[in-house]
Order: structure tokens, then C-alpha cells, then sequence
């Protein structure tokens, strides 16, 4: 049985780091709703996707030792990942709805 306290916890340590890299490509996403509104959400679909995945490769070829933190905590990958993609995607609906806004009024 898990504890949702150390869950939550550790959701935030390992996506308060992995945020960095995905705010990478949500800016790039940005600029490619600037540039056409309509025609690039499927590149931004498919970029977020890429950028997720490369970002997770990243984290777990570099970054491998920090994973035993989490496992005496009793979390594992799954449990680390799943809510970090969701808070990403949600992230991004909120970064290009607030920048569609702004651009195009």
C-alpha cells in the first residue's frame, strides 16, 4: 500500500525537475501557434509527444541514481511518470489557451 503523502511528495520533487525540460518544448509550441493557429496543432501534438518521450529518456538514462530515493519511498516509475505527463499536458492547454489569448485577442 502506498502512502499518499510520500506519493505527493514525490510527484512534486521529480516534476519540479522535469518541468524544466518540458517547458522547452511548450515555448517552442508557443511560437508555433504564433506563427499559425490552425495548422500547427498537429505539430504541436506531435512535438509535445517527442519532447515527453526524449525528456524521459533523458531522465532515465542521466538521471538513474535519483530513482532510488523514490524507491525507498515505495514509488515507482510508473506512479512518477503518469502524473507527470498529465500535468504536463495540462500545463500546456493552460500556456496555449492563455497565449492564443493574447495573440489573437
Amino acid at each position: 500500500m502506498i502512502n499518499f503523502k510520500n506519493w505527493l511528495y514525490c510527484t512534486r520533487v521529480f516534476y519540479w525537475e522535469y518541468t524544466i525540460y518540458n517547458l522547452l518544448f511548450c515555448f517552442i509550441s508557443v511560437y508555433l501557434l504564433y506563427l499559425s493557429p490552425l495548422q500547427s496543432i498537429k505539430y504541436i501534438f506531435w512535438l509535445k509527444v517527442l519532447g515527453y518521450f526524449c525528456t524521459t529518456a533523458y531522465y532515465l538514462i542521466s538521471r538513474k541514481d535519483r530513482f532510488y530515493f523514490f524507491y525507498n519511498l515505495g514509488i515507482n516509475r510508473r506512479r512518477l511518470f503518469i502524473p507527470a505527463l498529465i500535468i504536463d499536458v495540462l500545463s500546456l492547454c493552460v500556456i496555449l489557451t492563455t497565449a492564443h489569448y493574447f495573440i489573437y485577442g
